[in-house]
């Protein structure tokens, strides 16, 4: 089956990737809800960057993993099976950023990475900003042969404004 079967709340990490063991093949797609509206109205937004911390390093192929602009809102809750299938697909369709989070290639554990700047007109000063996070491998429909999976600690999102 090629649908969402349960979600996760983010605790001390969360998972981002795929893998492929005892005949299942199991994709993992990471959704980030971030309560931006202390950004004041009147703010000039100048730029935006997604901080993470790879905890863990399941992978034996490298990918990069893609940050996707996707405002999953009407998605909650999660609880809600629909509502998660939803999300789940719309995350793999979605645009992706131009920048990318992390090309796992080389990339080191408890080491804080940083994205690229991100489209700044994505950022909500007057509730939450929504992303999804996908492997550039799941997006390509390229199936593994085994664990390509990163868990992460939990992200920050950075805006510069005045």
């Amino acid at each position: 089956s090629d649908s969402s079967f349960f979600f996760a709340p983010l605790n001390n990490y969360n998972d981002i990737g795929q893998s492929f063991a005892n005949s299942n093949y199991v994709v993992i797609r990471t959704f980030y809800k971030f309560d931006t509206s202390s950004i004041p109205d009147g703010a000039t937004i100048s730029q935006v960057n997604l901080k993470n911390v790879i905890w863990n390093d399941g992978s034996n192929t490298d990918f990069k993993v893609q940050i996707v602009k996707y405002n999953w809102a009407s998605s909650e809750p999660f609880t809600d099976s629909v509502k998660r299938e939803t999300a789940y697909d719309n995350c793999l369709s979605g645009t992706a950023e131009d920048s990318i989070l992390i090309d796992t290639n080389g990339k080191l554990i408890n080491t804080p990475y940083t994205s690229g700047n991100l489209d700044i007109t994505r950022v909500s000063k007057t509730g939450n900003t929504y992303y999804c996070l996908r492997s550039s491998r799941d997006y390509s429909s390229d199936i593994p042969t085994g664990e390509e999976n990163l868990q992460f600690k939990p992200p920050v999102l950075v805006v510069t404004y005045t």
